[in-house]
């Protein structure tokens, strides 16, 4: 919306684990590449997962939120989310997460957005060429 018509948005904060813009690989990618495969992992990047979110879905969102706000201080911010991301459930979110939109719309989008650095989960490969707030 804010793309397609600026003037009815004054602001907006997004947070998206699985944008594919030319990222490198990390444990996030590797375990978002096994979002379908019950691993039986529910231990950091590893409750990124499917069968995870439905055997803990609270234990997701809080870490998966720890690894956003990773700035001192941050635990209002985290527990703010938490309550926010618990207002859905783990099937709604998984249906969220697939089949997922194209990379090519995914990069047209993402080009409009401004990113903020120091999140532990996104690798800083292209930071340099984007605006900060």
């Amino acid at each position: 919306m804010a793309g397609e018509h600026p003037e009815r948005v004054r602001g907006l904060v997004l947070i998206g684990p699985l944008l594919e813009v030319d990222v490198e690989p990390g444990a996030e990618r590797e375990a978002a590449a096994r979002f379908t495969v019950d691993l039986g992992v529910h231990e950091g990047w590893g409750r990124y997962n499917a069968h995870s979110w439905r055997r803990n879905y609270r234990g997701f969102v809080a870490f998966f939120l720890s690894q956003v706000f990773t700035e001192p201080h941050s635990t209002m911010q985290i527990e703010d989310c938490v309550g926010w991301g618990l207002e859905t459930d783990a099937e709604k979110l998984i249906t969220a997460e697939l089949p997922g939109i194209s990379a090519a719309r995914v990069r047209e989008l993402s080009a409009r957005a401004v990113s903020r650095t120091g999140d532990s989960w996104r690798p800083g490969r292209d930071r340099a060429a984007r605006p900060r707030c």
